[in-house]
């Protein structure tokens, strides 16, 4: 995972870390990954496909408590160069 962190008024990924750190009530984290396509072009969890250079999942986790229970929010995206 990569801790963002907020330097003046934007956000930036920061350091990689396996365990984010909370701040100010929340603990974020942004996941990179790596996309694999099949023969057909389609995405695939094949560990065997081929990986698609131009391509990379994000997905960034929010959490926090709320009146002692745990919430998370996550947003995935699929990044492409074109």
């Amino acid at each position: 995972y990569y801790q963002p962190k907020k330097f003046a008024d934007t956000w930036q990924l920061g350091s990689k870390t396996t365990t984010p750190v909370e701040t100010e009530g929340y603990t974020k984290k942004v996941e990179i990954k790596e996309v694999r396509r099949d023969a057909t072009g389609n995405i695939s969890d094949d560990p065997w496909a081929i990986i698609d250079d131009f391509s990379r999942w994000v997905s960034v986790y929010v959490s926090w408590m709320d009146n002692g229970s745990p919430v998370e929010v996550k947003i995935d995206s699929l990044v492409t160069k074109y």
